[in-house]
């Protein structure tokens, strides 16, 4: 998990990784530079994590730091204001480990608005009922060996680094497999809402990188 700031919803998001029904071996948080409460939540958890905090370097960057510091050969992600269903490591790593012509797994998503938010916020949000298929990071089960090939997370995007990484398996032509299981609750509030004017930069750079990508898959 990175976090950068979100001290608001951190508690639950790390409650639903404790709480699995199989145990993670190792959680990592990269505390990403934040300046809230973070801090002081993550200490409470004492022993139960491992907590690697540093000045701000970005999404991609603290993902990648994560990967990197794992000991084992499965990895998953939680965004920190998500959750994860309670049987998410069970269900995913019994059927990655059944599968083993994939080394890149996702499963179900569904979105929900945060509680806490009154009326009029509530109704300026825009949500997509029902579960949908999540390749998404925080569904993703994803062996080690993937990004030891030399596929990480591209730390010069502030946005849409996913959907990069994403771009590169199928470049590559890995597969991979999405089970029809609800993995991930993903929580919709004012501030994970992102402008796209904001990042129409990268945006820009995301759109290149997929053309360049199809034209080499064609030949």
């Amino acid at each position: 998990m990175a976090v950068y700031n979100g001290g608001k919803y951190l508690k639950e998001s790390l409650d639903s990784i404790l709480s699995q029904t199989v145990a993670a071996d190792e959680i990592i948080v990269i505390n990403d530079g934040s300046t809230d409460e973070t801090s002081e939540i993550l200490k409470t958890y004492d022993s139960k994590l491992k907590v690697i905090s540093r000045e701000n370097m970005g999404t991609a960057y603290s993902i990648n730091e994560g990967i990197s510091l794992s000991k084992n050969q499965w990895v998953c992600f939680l965004d920190a204001d998500d959750l994860w269903t309670k049987d998410k490591l069970q269900k995913q790593y019994s059927f990655a480990l059944n599968r083993p012509e994939a080394k890149v797994f996702f499963g179900l998503s569904e979105q929900f608005i945060s509680e806490e938010l009154n009326i009029e916020e509530k109704a300026k949000i825009l949500i997509i009922k029902g579960q949908k298929k999540g390749i998404i990071r925080s569904t993703a089960m994803i062996h080690k060996s993937v990004f030891a090939s030399g596929i990480y997370f591209d730390t010069s995007l502030v946005f849409g680094e996913f959907i990069d990484w994403f771009g590169k398996i199928k470049e590559k032509r890995l597969p991979y497999l999405i089970q029809n299981e609800l993995f991930h609750k993903r929580r919709l509030h004012p501030n994970s809402l992102t402008s796209q004017k904001e990042h129409l930069p990268d945006f820009a750079k995301l759109l290149k990188r997929k053309l360049d990508r199809e034209r080499n898959i064609k030949k």
